[in-house]
């Protein structure tokens, strides 16, 4: 057992801290605390006798009896071994203690045979998860839009929109500055590439050219975004349970379709087909809510199935 450890379980009795108390305030023999504490002097004796061989405590000899008080030092060296400092270090080279034992359980929640199927809502976990991903893209190079979503599509399962979708996820990567990007889009990087760094430390702004393109090929999956989880990324993107015309509906297609030239009425009659729109008695559009238990959502689930085996 250390010394910390077992001086703090010595002063774990409120006798031996009432003592303590006594002593501070000066020197006293051992009838005198039995009188003020109340107690028998073999009790004293016996605090007294742990407390000295602990080093809180020193006695001097006086004729026929003992006088005992508080040796500041030890307090002193206990109270530095409290300090915020010296208890992280102590937690650090404990060879109980896992330090990556909460990132594995953070990852073993949000992972599904090695790629992310959602984002944390709680910061902590949140950051984890992230810095796992930002991991994935090397450092010192740049990517461009088709290689950051290569990346993105071969450590992240994308059968829940509604959880985490490509456009979502590199901008929290963003936010969370573990990614940057130009303004155009064109390259985006790893803020915490050495060449990055060093660039920074000298004040001046990063120029994402001086980097090598980086090389996906390896990495690229052959994913390919199925129609119907085209038309759950559109319905997404329209308030649900909101009566909205048919011209409502379409202008909000026509915004969020990603895909140029796309027939837009053709678009609407799929979503009502797979009941991502529903009518109202009123000849109005309503969006339902995307449950879980939503056709829409089950297929979505089974594709997703069928691309990972």
């Amino acid at each position: 057992m250390d010394n910390l450890l077992s001086t703090l379980k010595l002063l774990a009795d409120n006798t031996r801290l009432n003592m303590l108390g006594l002593l501070a305030q000066t020197p006293r023999t051992g009838d005198e605390l039995a009188a003020l504490l109340d107690i028998k002097p073999s009790t004293v004796s016996h605090h007294l006798t742990r407390m000295q061989k602990a080093g809180l405590v020193s006695a001097t000899a006086e004729q026929y009896y003992h006088t005992y008080a508080v040796e500041p030092q030890a307090l002193r060296a206990i109270s530095a071994q409290l300090t915020t400092t010296h208890l992280a270090e102590r937690a650090q080279e404990s060879g109980i203690v896992n330090a990556d034992a909460y990132r594995q359980q953070v990852l073993a929640r949000w992972l599904e045979n090695d790629r992310l199927h959602g984002l944390p809502t709680q910061i902590k976990q949140r950051q984890v998860v992230l810095e796992w991903l930002a991991a994935k893209f090397e450092p010192d190079l740049r990517y461009g839009p088709r290689q950051r979503d290569d990346v993105l599509n071969r450590w992240c399962s994308w059968r829940d929109p509604r959880a985490i979708d490509i456009t979502a996820v590199e901008r929290v990567l963003i936010e969370a500055k573990l990614l940057a990007r130009t303004r155009d889009g064109r390259w985006g990087w790893r803020t915490d590439s050495p060449l990055v760094q060093a660039v920074k430390s000298e004040g001046g702004a990063f120029d994402p050219n001086v980097l090598p393109e980086a090389d996906t090929a390896n990495l690229h999956v052959p994913f390919v975004i199925s129609p119907l989880m085209a038309l759950v990324r559109l319905a997404i993107r329209i308030q649900p349970n909101q009566p909205l015309t048919a011209a409502e509906i379409d202008e909000m297609i026509q915004a969020n379709s990603k895909e140029p030239g796309q027939d837009v009425r053709q678009l609407h009659t799929h979503m009502l087909a797979e009941g991502l729109l529903h009518t109202s008695p009123q000849g109005l559009f309503i969006r339902p809510t995307l449950a879980s238990d939503h056709p829409a959502m089950q297929k979505l689930r089974a594709e997703a199935i069928a691309f990972n085996q």
